[in-house]
């Protein structure tokens, strides 16, 4: 996923652009990231991190409409005091739909990867990404950018 700064950033005369890709900006003052910006004093460290997708709430649904759902509906239906089939084919279809709805979420279910920026007072994530190489080049390059302004001063 690629993103570019959506308006130019105005810079004093004084600062220079070390570092400029997909909405994240570092100059030898400050870091713009998320239409936020942060002195470079205040950036201790930058790095990035994994979020692995949510499948245990898919997994306990398909597995409770396929294990508890479908059973329990075919034993009311063969039983003597069935209601109409419409019923029970509108039940069968609800199950059919979670149980699919779980494996297609399952299926598409993708790794995130943010890039973070450390300060004194707080973590902010500023930059997503589903490319992990793509998150961490973002974050090496910021980082190098940071030190070599901390150098300079």
């Amino acid at each position: 996923m690629s993103e570019s700064l959506a308006r130019p950033v105005a810079l004093p005369s004084a600062e220079n652009t070390l570092f400029q890709a997909d909405g994240v900006l570092v100059t030898t003052e400050r870091l713009v990231a998320g239409g936020r910006a942060w002195p470079l004093g205040e950036v201790l460290r930058v790095e990035a991190i994994h979020r692995a997708p949510r499948v245990i709430p898919l997994l306990v649904l398909l597995g409770a409409s396929m294990m508890l759902g479908l059973p329990a509906v075919m034993t009311v239906m063969a039983s003597s005091e069935a209601l109409g089939p419409e019923v029970y084919a509108a039940a069968l279809g609800c199950l059919g739909v979670v149980a699919f709805g779980s494996i297609a979420g399952l299926l598409v279910a993708q790794d995130d990867y943010w890039l973070v920026l450390r300060t004194r007072r707080s973590e902010l994530r500023v930059f997503h990404s589903r490319d992990r190489q793509h998150i961490s080049r973002l974050a090496q390059g910021v980082s190098e950018a940071i030190q070599a302004a901390r150098l300079r001063s």
